[in-house]
């Protein structure tokens, strides 16, 4: 058998693997319990950069009846506690590299409450929803809050939150765990620029060296 052919059987193969290995994937979605701003070390962050918006996407406190309700209400100063909020019809894009699970603070779970995952290689990967298995509602009439952590799509890069028809998706805390490259830092392969210039100034520094010899020699 040529090369060639080898090559070509042996990428033949990987594809199937990778194939095989997508197909495989199934969403976890795991119900974290309610997460109470009041209890030391749980503190809120909102992740505000956001692109892509269509619509309303806002930083809110407090809640307005039919349009959004703070995730916090149900505890002590809870209505004082900011969080995002997607409006109708809404939808915003967050990129947070490539990232293996997502953990989200979510506020009164609704089934027109979306997450879409999305990989830069192969495009959409899924869908989790407000009233998917984990992600149930953590009070009367869907009220309050529930952690919830989603994995097993593999890799994914981006996801878009979005609130189709209805008021609205209102949620905090959201965090990816991001591995390799494009995580704020050098991921495997990649160099530092304190390395590279490092690298470029020995180079430097080597041709002015050897320039200065081939000028000694010449003098000689």
């Amino acid at each position: 058998m040529s090369k060639l052919r080898t090559l070509t059987v042996a990428g033949f193969a990987a594809a199937a693997i990778v194939a095989s290995t997508s197909a495989s994937n199934a969403i976890s979605v795991v119900n974290g319990g309610t997460f109470n701003p009041g209890i030391a070390g749980e503190n809120i962050t909102n992740n505000t950069s956001w692109t892509d918006a269509v619509g309303t996407v806002q930083t809110r406190v407090g809640s307005s009846s039919g349009q959004w309700r703070s995730p916090f209400e149900n505890f002590a100063n809870g209505l004082t506690f900011t969080y995002v909020s997607v409006q109708q019809d809404s939808s915003a894009k967050w990129i947070l590299g490539p990232s293996t699970s997502l953990s989200i603070v979510w506020g009164s779970p609704d089934n027109y409450n979306y997450i879409d995952f999305y990989s830069n290689s192969t495009g959409f990967l899924g869908t989790v929803n407000g009233h998917d298995n984990g992600v149930s509602p953590p009070g009367p009439n869907a009220t309050g809050n529930t952690l919830v952590t989603i994995s097993g799509l593999g890799l994914f890069d981006y996801i878009i939150i979005r609130s189709p028809g209805t008021n609205a998706f209102e949620f905090s805390n959201l965090v990816s765990t991001c591995v390799g490259a494009g995580c704020g830092g050098p991921g495997p392969g990649e160099t530092p620029i304190p390395g590279a210039a490092f690298l470029m100034g020995s180079v430097l520094a080597g041709g002015a060296g050897f320039g200065a010899w081939r000028r000694r020699r010449k003098a000689a």
